[in-house]
């Protein structure tokens, strides 16, 4: 089975949890570098806590590294907790970061003819069917049809025969990183094929379904040519620590989640989803001495549900929610609109890792330094203490240097 999720999608994972459940297959394939393969096979996630990212890095050169962040409401963190709490394999199974490393820029460009196509349905596909559709961006359609749906395992049949259809629309070829990938996610299905597995799950990107379905009936020649030759690094992978202040963020490492809030909400209790966004935006302005009344949360909740009846929807979703604060807390005043939706929306929720899971390339440094510092005893003790150094001395004035940084 193939499951074209949205990462960071609710909905999505909500749908993949239930999907799973029923289909009880016997090997998961999850669109992850292939590099996470032993981290996966070493950690014990239900021991984490979510916001958290895997930290892959090449291994003589942390500096060039990717996060890979996780949410509670990530499809692939229930699915791996799925495949850990029944015992079945995991595999990584997108290409390896240590050969994506090696990739140069002109791999990741797309090519495409303006001539024969609108450039905004090439550039974002999704956001040009969400115009056509009659929604602002593609993050309100998105959410309309598939993030605030229930349990609805119907969604992968929508969005894998919708990604079929856009593909097959596009006047474009695919960089050559997304073809190097796909190919390497067919190799990776037949190879779990040959290993024995009969009942497999595929979980990855939505985007990636229609170039991977048929890998079992395609002859694997054309792909093994692709990915002959290669280069890569050695890598090194663990586990950080994330926020969803970090997953918001657009650039850099972010996932450009722009309402992880709304989506924990909205994956842990989906029914009660409306009101308990409303009382945190309550509970925001009154921390910031804006006063709402009960009779205000009451009468916004109100307004978001009549908007989202009105609409067609079965429940509010962030267009409404927004609305309603602005009518009945912000009372459309700018200023107290930009203060809630800064708290609001994106809190200071930050995840945990099981003690002594992961030394990143930081602090391997950092130990390193202090070692040659000769300063670990005051470091491994937590102790104070007071350390003469003769700064002619060039081990001497290596530490001082080290205490100055830190």
């Amino acid at each position: 089975m193939f499951y074209g999720i949205r990462h960071h999608g609710p909905g999505s994972a909500r749908a993949l949890a239930v999907a799973l459940y029923q289909q009880q297959p016997d090997c998961l394939l999850i669109e992850l570098p292939h590099d996470a393969q032993n981290l996966l096979q070493q950690s014990d996630l239900a021991q984490y806590i979510p916001p958290v990212a895997m930290l892959i890095y090449e291994t003589a050169n942390p500096a060039k590294a990717s996060f890979l962040p996780f949410a509670v409401f990530s499809p692939e963190w229930q699915a791996m907790l799925y495949a850990k709490k029944n015992g079945i394999p995991i595999v990584a199974i997108d290409l390896p970061l240590g050969q994506q490393f090696m990739l140069d820029a002109n791999d990741t460009e797309l090519i495409f003819d303006t001539e024969n196509a609108d450039p905004r349905w090439i550039a974002d596909p999704l956001g040009f069917i969400a115009h056509i559709a009659g929604h602002e961006e593609a993050e309100q359609w998105w959410d309309l049809y598939v993030e605030t749906q229930h349990q609805s395992t119907e969604a992968f049949a929508f969005t894998n025969t919708l990604m079929r259809d856009v593909r097959a629309q596009l006047s474009r070829t695919e960089t050559r990183e997304t073809l190097l990938r796909e190919a390497f996610m067919r190799q990776s299905i037949r190879e779990a094929a040959k290993n024995g597995a009969h009942n497999i799950a595929v979980v990855c990107g939505a985007w990636h379904i229609p170039a991977i379905e048929n890998a079992l009936v395609t002859k694997p020649a054309a792909d093994k040519q692709m990915l002959k030759g290669l280069a890569k690094v050695k890598t090194s992978a663990t586990w950080s620590p994330w926020s969803y202040k970090r997953l918001s963020a657009a650039g850099g490492y972010g996932a450009g989640v722009p309402s992880p809030v709304w989506y924990d909400v909205l994956f842990c209790s989906p029914q009660t989803a409306t009101s308990t966004m409303l009382r945190k935006a309550a509970e925001v302005m009154r921390q910031q001495d804006h006063p709402v009344s009960t009779a205000d949360v009451i009468a916004a909740q109100q307004l978001a549900t009549t908007l989202s009846q009105l609409r067609g929807r079965h429940q509010a979703g962030i267009a409404e929610l927004q609305e309603a604060t602005d009518a009945l807390m912000t009372r459309h005043n700018p200023v107290l609109k930009q203060q809630l939706a800064q708290k609001w929306w994106v809190d200071q929720t930050v995840g945990t890792l099981p003690k002594g899971s992961s030394i990143p390339p930081i602090l391997q440094d950092l130990e390193k330094l202090i070692k040659s510092a000769r300063l670990s005893k005051f470091y491994q003790s937590g102790l104070t203490g007071e350390r003469r150094l003769d700064l002619r001395l060039g081990t001497q004035r290596s530490t001082s240097r080290l205490l100055h940084r830190l």
